[in-house]
């Protein structure tokens, strides 16, 4: 099956896509449909505007070499939820310099820095004139731990240095020397695995004011997770229940839920949906959906039903015969 992020970002597996205009309305559609869905703006409208980048994708990230004139760029709420995927961005400030303003909080990255800031999130960035820089989209899902520590640096520039500039030097070498993996599927997936990790060791050596929070806050989402893993088929699981077996409040267990960018509701929900889907596809399993609907803590099979469809795009019936005629 075709990875999300290919459909949704029209740049070929492993392939390279050069791209230049000095017409600015095209800069803001091809930067949209090629990278991330995003409103531009100019900087000052009448004035003039040049754009060049190099955009290639690996495996489920996208990475792209950005010069371009000064403008505004915006991530409305109403984009970050249309979006099917949720992408961590890091950039890396090769020249000039950019503002950015997410989660209430507005920095300005200067050449030699690099920061990240979350897609799922409502986010801006103005950059300067003649401004050079290099942006990577990670997906959340594949990050796993670094995934976490990554949320504890949004919007804080850090120091090119050290692991974060192999990480940097890495993908301008596949950008600049024109490297083609798109008959490489598995050195793609190798590529974005060393690349995660390489940021993930960078953002592991940085320490920042409330780190200790952050990390309490962390063991009680494991908590809370562990907890709902164990309890996920109770039909009366839910955020209250789980935050008073876990010990804190209930505007504790949201906050620490904001690291997956998901109510403990919506988390639920998912994870019922997805053990759904492995009862229905196990071939030796004779059980009804009225019987997976129970077994899942749904009041009825019908509510089960809505809720499926919602998420898989598919009543459970219809599901599990396209698992069977694959088969």
């Amino acid at each position: 099956m075709e990875s999300l992020a290919s459909t949704a970002l029209g740049v070929p597996g492993g392939g390279l896509v050069p791209f230049s205009t000095n017409v600015f309305g095209h800069w803001g559609r091809t930067v949209s449909e090629k990278i991330l869905p995003l409103q531009a703006h100019k900087a000052q409208p009448g004035s003039g505007f040049h754009g060049q980048a190099l955009i290639a994708r690996f495996h489920d990230s996208v990475v792209a070499d950005i010069r371009a004139s000064a403008h505004r760029v915006l991530r409305t709420r109403q984009l970050a939820l249309e979006d099917r995927m949720r992408f961590f961005k890091v950039i890396w400030q090769l020249d000039g310099c950019m503002q950015l303003d997410q989660q209430g909080r507005s920095v300005t990255v200067q050449a030699g820095q690099w920061v990240t800031y979350d897609t799922s999130r409502p986010y801006g960035i103005e950059t300067s004139g003649d401004a050079r820089f290099l942006v990577l989209l990670l997906p959340f899902e594949a990050m796993g731990r670094t995934g976490l520590d990554l949320e504890r640096m949004v919007g804080c520039p850090m120091p090119t240095q050290g692991t974060a500039a192999v990480a940097r030097a890495s993908l301008s070498s596949l950008l600049s020397e024109g490297i083609d993996l798109s008959h490489e599927p598995e050195g793609q997936r190798v590529l974005q695995d060393s690349i995660l990790a390489l940021v993930g060791a960078a953002v592991r050596q940085l320490r920042l004011p409330g780190e200790a929070e952050h990390r309490a806050t962390h063991r009680k989402l494991q908590v809370a997770l562990a907890y709902i893993k164990s309890h996920l088929t109770e039909p009366l699981l839910s955020a209250d229940l789980v935050a008073q077996a876990c010990g804190m409040s209930r505007r504790s267990l949201y906050t620490a839920f904001n690291a997956l960018a998901q109510t403990p509701h919506a988390y639920i929900m998912r994870s019922r949906l997805a053990l759904a889907c492995e009862l229905l596809a196990a071939a030796d399993s004779k059980r009804t959906i009225t019987q997976v609907a129970y077994e899942l803590g749904f009041a009825d099979a019908a509510h089960f039903s809505r809720a499926f469809n919602e998420r898989y795009g598919a009543s459970p019936s219809q599901w599990r015969s396209r698992q069977f005629d694959c088969a």
